[in-house]
């Protein structure tokens, strides 16, 4: 029997004194609504399934680099939170292609997933393609978003690979060189606490702060302080060029003020006490000329040996003098290693 039939039944009224009649017009709408709710929901569910099949193949297709099977996943349909996962994982992997088209279907550049991270973040951190990092920041990624748990930028993901192209590259395009982290931690900070002086010397030539404080171990130190406890020599002479000053020599008990001014004087061969005049001239020129210190100072009018002081072109002869001193020190080890084998 139809709906039409039980619709007739019941609107003319009539009476049959036979059950079967009876559960018809009473019960029959409900049987007939139960089973279209229960169509709808069966292919409602049929449609997520799809839907969930389209997720794991697309982040799988990103993970195998299949440029062909994405499309055609991001043309069937798939979530936001799933396109922009998808994005993050393309940008870890540097694969330009991918990105591109998670881009132009709505990916969000900015979307905080997998703990926090955005794209920007994550290609910081693992990525090795420059170019990814540039259509991020073209598309409109917030150079200076931190992650959610340990509040680092991509920057401070840069400086803690050492990734000197990657560090360039953010700082070009305009990321804060003296933004904290959870710890309170600058990328220069992260730089001398690992070891990257080439880092170093590129956030000192884009005027960062050389005397802001973190935790590192457990207690607050300066980037100074925390050179002279690793005899770092190379970032310690960095740093006193850009101004950097001793602060709270109590904080590490078997560092005295004594080993500081022994250290700077007779290894490193600079005038600390007091600082010669011109010196100090630069580092109060600098201080002024913030922010965008690279920026002002091209445009100022300025001879060009006065504009390489201020900009500390010590640093580059240090790099280079590094340079010839690491690769001396390999040559010298290939050769042992020769004449050991001989």
């Amino acid at each position: 029997m139809t709906l039409k039939v039980v619709e007739e039944l019941w609107f003319t009224k009539v009476l049959v004194p036979d059950c079967t009649i009876y559960v018809v017009l009473h019960v029959w709408p409900y049987i007939y609504l139960f089973y279209k709710v229960t169509l709808v929901y069966c292919s409602k569910k049929k449609i997520l399934l799809e839907m969930s099949n389209n997720h794991i193949g697309l982040l799988e297709a990103v993970h195998s680099g299949d440029s062909e099977r994405v499309i055609n996943l991001l043309q069937a349909g798939c979530e936001q939170s799933i396109i922009d996962s998808a994005l993050c994982w393309a940008s870890r992997y540097g694969n330009q292609e991918i990105l591109e088209h998670l881009l132009r279907a709505g990916g969000d550049v900015n979307g905080e997933v997998w703990g926090g991270f955005t794209p920007l973040i994550w290609a910081a951190m693992y990525c090795s393609n420059a170019e990814v990092i540039q259509i991020l920041l073209q598309a409109g990624s917030h150079i200076d978003r931190s992650s959610g748990r340990y509040r680092q930028t991509a920057l401070h993901a840069a400086v803690i690979r050492g990734h000197l192209g990657f560090t360039s590259l953010l700082l070009e395009a305009g990321a804060h060189p003296d933004v904290q982290d959870r710890m309170f931690k600058t990328p220069l900070l992260h730089a001398v606490h690992k070891h990257h002086p080439a880092c170093a010397a590129l956030l000192i030539k884009f005027n960062c702060n050389v005397d802001m404080s973190g935790w590192v171990s457990g207690l607050s130190t300066t980037p100074l302080t925390l050179a002279l406890i690793q005899e770092d020599l190379e970032i310690t002479k960095m740093l006193l060029l850009a101004g950097a000053r001793f602060h709270n020599p109590a904080i590490y008990h078997s560092y005295t003020i004594t080993q500081y001014y022994k250290t700077v004087k007779d290894d490193l061969d600079i005038d600390v006490q007091p600082v010669y005049l011109q010196q100090q001239c630069r580092v109060c020129i600098r201080q002024l000329l913030k922010p965008h210190f690279l920026q002002k100072l091209r445009e100022l009018t300025l001879p060009q040996p006065l504009k390489a002081f201020i900009e500390i072109s010590e640093l580059d002869l240090i790099n280079q003098a590094m340079w010839k001193l690491k690769v001396f020190m390999l040559h010298v080890v290939c050769n042992h290693g020769i004449c050991a084998c001989m």
